[in-house]
């Protein structure tokens, strides 16, 4: 099946679905001419515009009520209160100036696109028929997602480190400096109790004390900068006998 008779069998089964149901007409070329003007004046379906036409008969025949499109009901509303108006004008009621008030004008019609091309509902150029998805309509949608790609900001994570202060890293130092023999995990242990520096648990968001492994990362740091003696902190390889055993 080519991709055209694919598209048409598609809007078949969207036709039936909706709860349509496909009517044949034989009518002379120049008949069929005349009802595609029509319907294209009115931008509307071929069976739209049969119904319409049909109801209008039916209407003037005293047989049904006159139902009118969308633009039809605009466009009488707009009659009726201009009459309205002109009336309420001559007996004084409101002044004049309402009749220059500026009236909402119905859009006019777009014209039928080329042969081959197809018009996208949401106002975008024609494109050809053999394209399945309008390609403004596309760029439209590509655009959309990348906005919404760009404003999408990541969760806030509980816990982590954003940057140690250089007045909490000096207080660590003052600590280490007065307790040089703890231990690094007793060391985080002091830190905690005493309101020094307190970590955040990834997967609670409860307060804890430093794990061993980045307070010896900040005393090394420390060491570099000259905030604290070489000798104020344990061997990397030797740690202290009341270190946590390793989990």
């Amino acid at each position: 099946m080519s991709e055209a008779s694919k598209r048409t069998a598609d809007w078949r089964k969207a036709k039936q679905k909706a709860g349509y149901l496909q009517v044949g007409v034989w009518m002379t070329p120049e008949g069929k001419g005349e009802l595609e003007a029509v319907a294209w004046r009115r931008q509307q379906e071929l069976g739209a515009c049969i119904l319409d036409l049909v109801r209008y008969y039916t209407a003037t025949n005293g047989d049904a009520a006159i139902r009118f499109d969308p633009r039809q009901e605009h466009r009488l509303e707009e009659r009726i209160e201009e009459r309205v108006i002109k009336r309420l004008v001559a007996h004084g009621d409101v002044p004049a100036t309402a009749l220059g008030a500026p009236a909402v004008i119905a859009p006019p019609l777009r014209p039928p696109p080329p042969p081959g091309m197809k018009q996208c509902s949401a106002g975008h150029p024609p494109y050809p028929a053999s394209t399945r998805e309008c390609p403004g309509c596309v760029k439209a949608r590509k655009q959309r997602q990348r906005s919404k790609g760009q404003q999408r900001t990541a969760a806030p994570k509980m816990g982590g480190n954003p940057g140690l202060a250089h007045e909490t890293l000096l207080a660590i130092c003052t600590a280490r400096q007065e307790h040089p023999d703890l231990s690094l995990h007793k060391l985080g242990l002091y830190l905690f109790d005493q309101g020094i520096y307190r970590a955040t648990d990834r997967q609670t968001g409860v307060p804890v004390p430093v794990q061993g492994a980045s307070l010896k990362g900040w005393l090394d740091k420390a060491q570099r900068m000259d905030l604290l003696p070489p000798t104020s902190a344990p061997a990397p390889n030797a740690p202290a006998a009341d270190d946590e055993p390793a989990s």
